[in-house]
């Protein structure tokens, strides 16, 4: 969870959008008490949630979309580097 928190605060200084802990909480619990297996997401911004979701969720797949080529590219590089390439 380090890892988690080191870029929620980065992004949250830098003004990137991010979900917060109780809207992820809730989200893992509604998708995990209807057996969800997939969402799609609007927004990716550096991944952060994505993240959050397959990381607490066993066999969960999350399709983001992002619009802003530089919060890809950080969203992409975040994803890699915590391994979560064949969640997201």
């Amino acid at each position: 969870m380090k890892y988690f928190d080191e870029i929620e605060k980065s992004a949250r200084e830098r003004n990137i959008p991010v979900m917060e802990k109780e809207g992820l909480e809730f989200l893992i619990q509604t998708f995990e008490e209807y057996q969800c297996h997939r969402c799609l997401e609007i927004g990716s911004a550096i991944g952060y949630s994505a993240m959050m979701m397959v990381s607490n969720i066993n066999d969960f797949v999350v399709e983001t979309i992002e619009l802003d080529e530089n919060r890809y590219q950080e969203a992409l590089k975040n994803i890699h580097e915590q391994q979560f390439v064949r969640g997201i």
